[in-house]
């Protein structure tokens, strides 16, 4: 007899249960010779319980029984005795047992189905992490992905800035250089300014020279003149006086108001500044010099002030010569922001 793998039924371990007890029944029922009356014989029924690991025991393959040949029967043995026919006490504990075994069936294929349930929700269990873990690799990748992307930007970025920074640096170089060169342009157009200046102002002095020997001159020719008109200068002295202190107070303030209009005066408070400005003019009005004799206490104030003097292009002057001579040549000037 073949008995059934573990994946297959369980037909072949009912068979041999029910044939075990058959043949157990069978057994009690056979009559013995010295006895004159058949006793009935009790059913005896041994009913064991199969658990999961005898049904597994049960259900291992096993090796297939031997071939057994038949011995020949000899003739002069008797026949064997007719099978009793069962009971129904009998035939009710052989239905009691059937009934058992098909309950202890349908529990063990009860716990197969749900070995096999417990089985496949694992496996479900298991797909699922996998998927989780798959799903969780993904967007650790893709983090990662981002993560490189996002540093690879801020590379770009930061080398962008590195190159803005050196064309900036570049660009502030060069406009740095382009001052620099513009200062010295400057520079060199104001020492050559001051050169040529200065070359008008010695021109002016030789001319001043020749002139104050040219008045020299006149002044000697006219001495005698004069000493013949100095009793009639005697008589218009005071009237002469008055003539030129009216002339005096006319070209004086004329030269302030040139210098007002060309001065400049520095950003800030320049309420209640003083300066005293000394000028040093030709008969022509050309200015041979000026200076703060007597400072306000502010350096761009009086720079301003000595700028303006040398910014006036001429000066009106007396053409009286004495009283040039003696009020204009060298002048001082009080100039005030009250």
């Amino acid at each position: 007899m073949k008995i059934a793998n573990p994946n297959g039924s369980y037909i072949a371990p009912i068979i041999l249960s029910v044939g075990l007890h058959v043949g157990i029944v069978v057994l009690t029922l056979i009559s013995w010779p010295s006895l004159s009356k058949q006793q009935p014989i009790a059913p005896h029924i041994q009913a064991r319980i199969l658990d999961q690991d005898m049904l597994n025991q049960l259900m291992e393959p096993t090796d297939p029984l031997p071939d057994i040949k038949p011995k020949p029967v000899e003739e002069s043995k008797p026949a064997p005795a007719k099978k009793p026919e069962k009971t129904e006490q009998q035939l009710q504990a052989e239905k009691q047992e059937q009934a058992l075994l098909e309950k202890q069936k349908a529990d063990a294929e009860k716990k197969r189905l749900e070995a096999i349930a417990l089985k496949q929700k694992k496996l479900e269990e298991e797909e699922r992490k996998k998927l989780e873990e798959a799903k969780k690799r993904r967007l650790a990748e893709q983090k990662a992905k981002e993560k490189r992307e996002e540093e690879k930007r801020l590379a770009e970025q930061r080398k962008k800035q590195k190159q803005e920074e050196a064309e900036r640096k570049r660009l502030a170089k060069e406009q740095e250089v382009q001052r620099k060169a513009e200062a010295k342009r400057l520079a060199e157009q104001k020492k050559a300014e001051l050169e040529k200046r200065l070359k008008q102002e010695r021109e002016k002095a030789r001319l001043e020279k020749m002139r104050k020997e040219e008045l020299a001159l006149q002044q000697q020719a006219a001495e005698f003149e004069r000493a013949l008109m100095a009793k009639a200068e005697v008589q218009d002295s005071a009237k002469r006086q008055q003539r030129e202190l009216s002339e005096l107070e006319k070209f004086t303030v004329q030269i302030k108001i040139a210098v007002e209009q060309a001065w400049i005066l520095p950003p800030g408070d320049n309420s209640g500044l003083k300066a005293t400005l000394n000028l040093r003019l030709a008969p022509s009005g050309d200015l041979i010099e000026a200076k703060i004799t007597q400072s306000s206490g502010d350096q761009a104030y009086d720079i301003a002030l000595k700028s303006a003097a040398y910014a006036v292009t001429r000066y009106p002057v007396t053409r009286d010569p004495q009283l040039f001579n003696r009020e204009f040549r060298n002048m001082y000037l009080n100039f005030s922001t009250e």
